[in-house]
């Protein structure tokens, strides 16, 4: 690929990503923010298992593919993970601890970041393509637990998820001490 080629596909991966916080801002409250979430980590899961696939084709046909499956994957970490997770940490917290909770958040999720770079680098060599295979459990774990665990934020009051969030503990807690 010509340099003036990666610079078109760096200038159309930064376009993809404003418009999909564009789009994100302008969908958030209809779609509400648990959607958003496990569609955005769906997305990334499905595009990560087909890249593997494609990478393992040389072929220029599956090079445009899988320049289209990065930017599913793209458009699904910017619409949930990247943008959603403050939100929710901003209603999911109250104002006395919200400060602390956005360091802590934001502590993990530099240091997850930090750990996939490290991972990638150590194991690229050794795994060749599936070393994204290596990633999939992982957002496969967050897809269950945000659809078991994280209620839905949107209009509800701060009381009315601290109350779904009790009841949901409280009924995960019977069934530990049932068994």
């Amino acid at each position: 690929m010509s340099a003036k080629a990666v610079e078109r596909l760096l200038l159309a991966g930064n376009l993809i990503v404003q418009l999909m916080l564009l789009t994100t801002i302008c969908i958030v409250d209809s779609l509400g923010r648990r959607f958003l979430l496990l569609s955005g980590f769906l997305m990334c899961s499905i595009s990560t298992i087909a890249l593997v696939f494609t990478f393992q084709i040389n072929s220029p046909s599956l090079a445009l593919i899988s320049i289209v499956l990065m930017i599913i994957f793209l458009m699904g970490f910017i619409t949930g993970p990247a943008s959603i997770l403050s939100v929710i940490i901003g209603e999911l917290f109250l104002q006395s601890s919200r400060a602390s909770a956005f360091v802590i958040s934001g502590l993990i999720s530099w240091g997850i970041h930090f750990v996939s770079a490290l991972l990638f680098l150590l194991t690229k060599s050794y795994l060749g393509t599936y070393y994204l295979l290596l990633y999939w459990p992982f957002m496969i774990f967050a897809f269950i637990y945000i659809f078991w665990v994280v209620p839905e934020t949107n209009g509800k009051t701060f009381e009315e998820i601290q109350e779904n969030m009790v009841a949901s503990t409280s009924k995960n807690s019977r069934k530990i001490t049932a068994e």
